[in-house]
C-alpha cells in the first residue's frame, strides 16, 4: 500500500507495476489493499488524522486528481520527538537524557506516510555523511536513491537485506520495533573518506499507512574520532551514548539471511532491475 501511494504521488508506473506484481504473487487482493479487508486495518481501525477518522486509502483521490507538479511528497524536517517512543526506546534514545549526545551519533530516520516522506538526521550525520537539505532535495528530484549519496553499489545489497529482514519481523499487527545489526559495511563521508561501519536498522510501524525506518552507523574504534577537524571526545569515542557503545551493539542481534528471506527478496525484485 505504501508503494502504491508513492507510485501515484511520484507518477511512477514502474513502482505501481512492482506493487501490483508483489500483491499478485502474495495473493493480496485489491479489497485488502483499498477497502481495508485485512488484519492490519482491523487492528488499527479508528485512526484519527486531522481530527477525523480515516478510511483505507482515503488519500488516493487527492493524489490522482492533482498533476505531478502539485504533489506534496515531503514536509518539514522530521523531529526526534516525533519518532515513536517505542522505536526510540528500542535503539536506546531517551529524550529526557542528554540530547546533545544523541546529536553526536550518526543517525537518520525516515517517516513514510501516505505517499510522503520526511527525514530526521542528527547533527553528526548532517556534518559528516549527508546534509538534510541534500537529502530533502534529492527525494523531491526523484532522480537517484537517497542512500546512493553515501553507499556504494556493492554496499547497497546489505542495506536491502537489512530492510527485508526488518519487514519479516512485522508479519502480524502490533509487533514491537526490534533493531538488528548489519556488520562490516562501508560508507562514504563528506570529506571523501570511505570508512568501515556497523549499521543498526529498525522499523517501527505506527499503522498500516505510517511507518518509520531508523538507521544508525557505528564506526569501529580505529575511526571513532570525528573525521572533520574536531577535538577528541571523552573516552576517545565519536559516538557519545549513555553507557557503553560496544555493549549496546553486543545486545543487537546480527540478522541471519535465510532462504525464506532470499525468496522474499526475489519476489520483491523479480522482473525488475
Amino acid at each position: 500500500r505504501q508503494w502504491i501511494g508513492y507510485a501515484l504521488s511520484r507518477r511512477s508506473f514502474r513502482l505501481l507495476s512492482k506493487a501490483a506484481h508483489l500483491a499478485s504473487v502474495c495473493g493480496i487482493t485489491m479489497d485488502q489493499i483499498f477497502a481495508g479487508e485485512n488484519d492490519f486495518d482491523r487492528s488499527f481501525s479508528g485512526i484519527v488524522v486531522n481530527g477525523a477518522n480515516t478510511v483505507p486509502m482515503h488519500f488516493v483521490p487527492g493524489i490522482i486528481l492533482h498533476p505531478a507538479r502539485n504533489q506534496i511528497v515531503s514536509g518539514h524536517p522530521l523531529q526526534l520527538s516525533e519518532i515513536p517512543a517505542k522505536l526510540l526506546h528500542a535503539v536506546e534514545i531517551d529524550l529526557h537524557d542528554n540530547r546533545a549526545s544523541v546529536e553526536q551519533r550518526w543517525i537518520m530516520c525516515r517517516e513514510m506516510e501516505r505517499g510522503k516522506s520526511r527525514f530526521y538526521v542528527s547533527s553528526a550525520f548532517e556534518r559528516d555523511i549527508c546534509p538534510y537539505r541534500r537529502i530533502h532535495d534529492t527525494w523531491k528530484a526523484n532522480e537517484i536513491e537517497i542512500k546512493d549519496m553515501w553507499l556504494s553499489h556493492e554496499e547497497k545489497s546489505k542495506y536491502t537485506q537489512g530492510l527485508i529482514q526488518q519487514f519479516s519481523l512485522h508479519s502480524t499487527p502490533g509487533m514491537p520495533p526490534t533493531p538488528t545489526r548489519i556488520q562490516r559495511s562501508k560508507i562514504n563521508l563528506i570529506n571523501g573518506e570511505n570508512v568501515d561501519v556497523d549499521c543498526v536498522v529498525c522499523l517501527g510501524i505506527v499503522n498500516i499507512d505510517e511507518g518509520f525506518f531508523y538507521m544508525e552507523y557505528f564506526p569501529p574504534p580505529a575511526v571513532q574520532n570525528p573525521p572533520i577537524n574536531k577535538p577528541p571526545r571523552r573516552n576517545n569515542s565519536f559516538i557519545q551514548r549513555v553507557g557503553d557503545d560496544a555493549a549496546f551493539l553486543d545486545n543487537i542481534e546480527e540478522f541471519e539471511w535465510t532462504g525464506e528471506l532470499d525468496e522474499l527478496l526475489r519476489t520483491l525484485t523479480s522482473g525488475f532491475v
